[in-house]
């Protein structure tokens, strides 16, 4: 704990941190038969061991490792993709999914280097869907926000077209952190000095990250299976800034390449695959709804034809 953090930053009374030794005979870490390590099944000069809890832990939990320590990430299991329908014949995969930088994107995604995708949250609006493709049974990636500024901005976040207020979770910027709301709920009070926080959605639990003062805060939300028209290798990211006090330099949501088994494929740029489709021929039924239109009438078919076509990805 640093000289500018006082026990109220923290959910739970102080952590005891007197250290234990392993072989203390009170200490219930390791059975008599001694330390529990096996070797690495990836190195025969490492060894590993496991730390399971028997029972629920009601409290937050955090170990300091030494230096020659770490712990093993989570092996993802094979997450395999879902063809394309008939709906997108004339092109491949390849042209409406994209793994890494295109001219076809939407002007707020970017991929990095490594194969995160980085989306500003200063230039998305809430009725502009995020279609990506992660993979059938894969684990929701994780969402780190970074911002500089923003105090006084709100941000909101849904996930597979769920945009009512039930479904929203709200991200509160202020001086001294963050404030979170789900559920339309009261607002939540986080200390957050890096204004970095991590958000995980695991089933109908979110939980928030943030790196100091370290804390972990859980919240309900709603169910957010996929619905009916979004095929099941897919997750629909919506986001929006619905208030603000200016000041807001940078507002960023990363996505990681190393939460998903084969990487992140994001959905091309509607307005960019509309204006493909109108060469397209009238064998593809999605197309044909956008041709023969003028003004509001033609406004309006593009974006029929842009929801269809995604329903039949």
């Amino acid at each position: 704990m640093s000289s500018g953090e006082g026990p109220d930053h923290y959910d739970s009374p102080l952590i005891d941190i007197r250290p234990v030794d392993i072989e203390n005979d009170n200490s219930r870490l390791c059975p008599d038969a001694g330390i529990p390590l096996q070797t690495y099944k990836n190195d025969d000069t490492k060894y590993v061991v496991e730390l399971e809890a028997s029972g629920n832990l009601e409290c937050q939990v955090f170990m300091e490792l030494p230096l020659d320590m770490k712990i093993e990430d989570v092996i993802l299991v094979e997450a395999p993709r879902l063809p394309l329908n008939a709906s997108f014949a004339g092109h491949d995969a390849s042209y409406w999914w994209k793994s890494e930088g295109d001219a076809m994107l939407h002007p707020s995604v970017k991929f990095d280097g490594s194969g995160n995708i980085q989306i500003d949250l200063l230039n998305v609006t809430k009725a502009v869907p995020y279609f990506l493709r992660i993979g059938q049974n894969q684990p929701i990636p994780s969402l780190q926000f970074t911002f500089n500024g923003c105090v006084g901005s709100k941000f909101e976040v849904y996930l597979n077209l769920r945009d009512n207020l039930e479904c929203r979770t709200g991200i509160y910027y202020t001086s001294n952190g963050l404030e979170i709301s789900t559920k339309n709920s009261a607002w939540k009070t986080i200390n957050d000095t890096t204004k970095t926080p991590v958000l995980i959605f695991s089933g109908t639990k979110l939980f928030v990250k943030v790196k100091s003062p370290l804390s972990i805060h859980e919240f309900d939300v709603c169910e957010i299976p996929n619905p009916l028209n979004v095929p099941l290798d897919q997750l629909v990211l919506q986001l929006g800034q619905y208030e603000t006090l200016g000041g807001c330099t940078k507002a960023q949501v990363l996505l990681p390449r190393h939460d998903v088994f084969n990487g992140t494929e994001v959905l091309i740029n509607s307005p960019r695959v509309a204006s493909t489709a109108s060469n397209e021929t009238n064998d593809n039924a999605t197309i044909a709804a956008t041709k023969n239109k003028t003004g509001d009438d033609a406004a309006a078919a593009q974006l029929q034809w842009w929801w269809f076509a995604v329903i039949g990805v």
